[in-house]
């Protein structure tokens, strides 16, 4: 299983919420850092670049070996078109919150809204408790708490200047091409998702994913597996199940 997270973070964020329930499973789990992110090099900053060198690393590291793919946001732009360029080695990808247009202008996105409300005071002054909020729709200690743990540790590491640049190359040739998909697709999507919405994402399941389905959250935004933690566990957790079964 591999997993790539999304822009501006790193593998703990991947790391932080797949291992407290997958530690036990018989998968052998890949956590990657994106180029310029984490632990990871850079390397040219263009997503072009970033999907050839996670090809290479995937030859290089399991060969011509079968893998589950997972990817969220700008990870998810990049988990689609490695599961299209390696599709006989591809069982199934697993999207959540999933770039589908590179260009922020061309995207349907959504109006963003908080739930809930903070009991310690404390939270409320922290300086990344602006952020928090902009990208949460549930708002409460435990979230706050969840976001400490699965986003601040790899903005503090991203490299600003690399993402900059990737920026300027983030939409991928290939984009428009919209080959029919045939691997077994789970999309978790937020309803008030206001980074990359969710309608692009049902047009490109129902339109290009032959054997792909898309679940439409409400009351959760683009960081939706602090939002809904546990559904989007257990929704990876039943398309873990219905592998092992097929």
């Amino acid at each position: 299983m591999i997993f790539i997270h999304g822009l501006g973070l790193d593998s703990t964020s991947t790391i932080s919420f797949f291992e407290s329930f997958l530690k036990n499973t018989s998968f052998n789990r890949i956590y990657i850092d994106l180029p310029g992110m984490g632990k990871s090099k850079e390397t040219n900053p263009s997503s072009a670049s970033i999907i050839q060198r996670i090809i290479t690393f995937i030859k290089n590291k399991i060969g011509n070996n079968k893998f589950i793919i997972y990817g969220h946001s700008y990870g998810g732009y990049i988990a689609k078109f490695i599961s299209i360029k390696l599709k006989q080695q591809v069982l199934k990808l697993f999207l959540t919150c999933p770039v589908v247009k590179a260009n922020k202008k061309d995207r349907l996105t959504e109006k963003h809204y908080n739930v809930g409300k903070i009991t310690d005071v404390n939270i409320i002054s922290d300086k990344n408790y602006k952020d928090f909020i902009s990208m949460n729709v549930i708002v409460n200690d435990s979230t706050w708490h969840l976001y400490n743990d699965l986003i601040l540790p790899g903005i503090k590491h991203s490299n600003s200047n690399f993402l900059k640049m990737l920026n300027k190359n983030y939409r991928y040739s290939e984009e428009n091409n919209h080959n029919k998909i045939s691997i077994p697709t789970l999309l978790v999507a937020g309803k008030q998702d206001q980074v990359v919405g969710y309608r692009d994402q049902y047009y490109d399941i129902t339109n290009n994913y032959v054997n792909g389905s898309i679940l439409i959250l409400n009351n959760a935004g683009h960081n939706i597996m602090i939002d809904k933690e546990e559904l989007v566990k257990m929704l990876f957790l039943d398309f873990l199940k219905y592998h092992e079964m097929s």
